[in-house]
């Protein structure tokens, strides 16, 4: 009768299997695989044998022995004891085994966040979260919910300003930051780069007058070349006669600051133009005439970037006159291009500076190309510079060509 009993009384309370594993001295019944009660199999218990004290206690025994499947909560306990549970099952219940606790859910999530094109440091709700290297911070584990990100580096100023972001469990939310100059610190760069520049360039000696010669080539819009030979004799700041020649054609042509005088003119007016608008190229883009032009007064210099390289060359650009002139320094931070602009989109010019040698202290350029604003005309000078000393300004001094 007992052993019937007890059949009945697991039949009703025996678990599906769980997966969970007993521990290795809870042995099974000997005629019964049994598993650990459920709260389902209690509840048909007490449905089939309510005020049954003797299959209670049976049940109490085999909660020892086989543990529970469940973790009985407050609202499980409260319909067990509806159901007539007992003080004592009760008891069985608390002490029982009972499968491990369930993992918590996941509350975490991570934050990656970029800054370009520079790195920046990134703080979460104020509080430093780290610098990014590469223009990445990555997985930043986060409790769920929201935060403010904000990224700063000296210099910049952050496009977006703070961004709010929800954190969401076991999840990767990404912030993006775009970061750009400040004014002031462009000033300051554009400052140190002119400085630069010039410590570059060297001071060389004071060049009132130099005589030079080499090549002049005059490239028309339509595509037509031509090359002159050419010597140049100047006095500063804006008195020169140059000697050109070609073929059987030779000049000689004085520019002062009324114009041009022409030894002997060339029979076709186009070609008298194009040598005298040449000239004027070469003098206006001369690097010594440039110089002089950033250095007057009420000009500032102002970087167009913070950080160089081989795609972004170290360039400024001046603020605050009539014309504006843009320098674009070379690996030797001397002028590997200027570009002078106005209100007169026409007269703009990009002059291109290379071959650079040093004489008397100071650099030059060898080689100038001025680019009109068609970019297809312009003219190349090729030239040799050579400084004259005091004793030959004094020996030339009688010469029309000197005289102001």
């Amino acid at each position: 009768m007992v052993r019937l009993i007890l059949a009945v009384v697991l039949t009703a309370i025996a678990a599906p299997d769980t997966g969970w594993s007993q521990e290795k001295d809870a042995a099974p019944h000997p005629d019964l695989r049994v598993q650990p009660v459920s709260l389902q199999g209690l509840l048909r218990f007490f449905e089939s044998y309510k005020g049954g004290t003797v299959p209670e206690a049976i049940v109490i025994k085999l909660i020892e022995i086989y543990g529970l499947d469940f973790r009985p909560t407050p609202e499980d306990l409260a319909k067990l004891r509806n159901a007539s549970a007992s003080d004592d099952l009760l008891k069985a219940l608390e002490a029982a085994r009972k499968p491990p606790p369930p993992k918590p859910a996941p509350t975490d999530g991570y934050l990656s966040v970029t800054c370009e094109p520079v790195d920046c440091e990134v703080r979460l709700n104020g509080e430093m979260a780290g610098t990014t290297s590469h223009g990445l911070l990555p997985w930043i584990k986060r409790p769920q919910g929201a935060v403010t990100v904000t990224a700063a580096r000296d210099g910049y100023e952050a496009a977006q300003g703070p961004q709010e972001i929800r954190i969401q469990p076991n999840e990767i939310a990404r912030v993006e930051f775009v970061l750009k100059p400040t004014h002031a610190a462009l000033v300051t760069e554009g400052a140190a780069l002119f400085k630069r520049m010039l410590e570059a360039l060297g001071e060389g000696p004071e060049m009132t007058a130099f005589r030079a010669t080499g090549i002049l080539s005059l490239q028309a819009a339509g595509g037509q070349r031509a090359e002159w030979s050419v010597a140049e004799w100047l006095q500063f700041p804006d008195m020169a006669r140059f000697e050109i020649s070609r073929l059987r054609e030779k000049y000689q042509i004085t520019r002062t600051d009324s114009g041009f005088v022409w030894k002997k003119r060339p029979k076709s007016r186009d070609t008298q133009h194009e040598v005298e608008e040449s000239i004027r190229l070469v003098m206006d883009g001369r690097l010594t005439t440039l110089l002089k032009q950033l250095r007057e007064p009420g000009l500032t210099m102002a970087a167009e970037n913070l950080v160089f390289g081989i795609d972004n060359p170290a360039t400024f650009r001046t603020e605050g006159g009539a014309k504006t002139y843009t320098v674009t320094l070379d690996a030797r931070d001397r002028p590997g291009e200027i570009r002078v602009e106005s209100a007169d989109r026409d007269a703009d010019l990009r002059i291109l500076y290379s071959d650079y040698v040093t004489q008397a202290g100071g650099a030059y350029p060898k080689t100038t190309q001025i680019i009109r604003s068609d970019g297809a005309s312009g003219v190349e000078s090729r030239l040799e510079m050579t400084p004259m000393d005091a004793s030959q300004n004094q020996r030339n001094s009688h010469k029309p060509w000197f005289r102001r």
